[in-house]
């Protein structure tokens, strides 16, 4: 089953940053990393970019691939890393994640609810880690200093976020003014650099008010879907299945899967609920409903704005192209 991405906006900040760059940093620069598929390394990866293949609604083939988003996303990482070098605060392995963008994030969020019922029973709502880095527990310790470290994070997240959170605010380093946006809006702005941003938006590089523009389609899309009669009584017997097998009253499985007590690692009280979960979806083919439905409302509203996400699309694919340059030209 194809994963469907909910409707959701975000803000012109990127979304990475603050205390959950922070983690993923650290993952990235402790001195035991794990690596899967994409993981810490700089590697372009290997899959088709075929977009036929990557789209699983209609929706979706106005967004990058899976592929475009992590080479984009080690793009990303390599030109943020170039900008700190001006600032003496250079580093040889990666800064940001690059097994993923922000729709990488997205896509797996939504699989979150795809869980088959075998992995459920093993990993609650956490599928298997997979392109994923992940500090050893064993792993190193910071390699700078408390006050080199600082430093780095606070160049690479730009002042204006500093400023939103009320702490200390790094304006210059070494002389050298720091970005509004850091090095990471640098680097986005560096990836358009000359492409036709297809929609208004104050967001660096123009990266997520494009994401936002599908994603606020989808949204109305899944709302029209969530409405129809088919999919209401989808999810009352849906809703119904799952409160016998737990006991527990909930509205539909993304409220379920989105409960934050199954932050952390999975716990019996997940397992149990996320098999109850999946075997209810599956009994009522709760997926099968849902994707039907909202593809025939994404085709829906598609039809109405197809030369703007003509645009879009036509955006992602030629920053994609940019990033695979940024890449290749770092292996010379």
């Amino acid at each position: 089953m194809g994963t469907a991405l909910a409707g959701e906006s975000f803000s012109r900040r990127y979304p990475l940053r603050g205390q959950a760059i922070r983690v993923l940093i650290l993952a990235c620069l402790s001195a035991a990393v794990v690596v899967g598929t994409g993981g810490c390394g700089a590697d372009l990866p290997r899959e088709s970019g075929d977009r036929a293949n990557a789209a699983t609604s209609p929706l979706d083939d106005y967004l990058p691939t899976p592929e475009a988003d992590r080479v984009t996303a080690v793009a990303r990482d390599l030109l943020a890393r170039q900008c700190l070098n001006r600032y003496g605060l250079g580093q040889d392995r990666p800064m940001l994640p690059v097994d993923g963008g922000l729709v990488t994030r997205l896509r797996e969020r939504a699989q979150a609810v795809e869980v088959p019922v075998e992995l459920a029973r093993r990993h609650g709502f956490h599928p298997p880690e997979q392109g994923m880095a992940r500090a050893d527990a064993s792993g190193g310790t910071r390699p700078d200093s408390a006050r080199l470290w600082a430093d780095r994070v606070a160049v690479l997240n730009g002042w204006r976020i500093q400023e939103d959170n009320g702490g200390p605010v790094l304006r210059s380093r070494n002389g050298v003014a720091v970005p509004e946006d850091g090095c990471v809006g640098e680097a986005d702005e560096r990836l358009s650099d000359g492409l036709d941003r297809p929609v208004e938006g104050t967001a660096p590089g123009a990266e997520l008010d494009a994401i936002n523009t599908v994603l606020a389609l989808r949204k109305t899309a899944g709302d029209l879907a969530a409405q129809d009669p088919v999919m209401i009584e989808a999810t009352r017997r849906w809703a119904d299945c799952f409160e016998t097998a737990t006991g527990t009253d909930a509205p539909n499985p993304f409220a379920v899967v989105n409960d934050p007590r199954w932050a952390g690692p999975p716990t019996e009280e997940e397992i149990e609920t996320a098999v109850a979960l999946a075997t209810c979806r599956d009994e009522v083919d709760y997926l099968g409903t849902r994707l039907s439905l909202l593809s025939q409302y994404e085709s829906e509203v598609l039809a109405q704005h197809q030369n703007e996400l003509d645009r879009v699309r036509q955006f992602f694919d030629e920053r994609y192209q940019r990033a695979r340059e940024v890449v290749s030209s770092s292996r010379q």
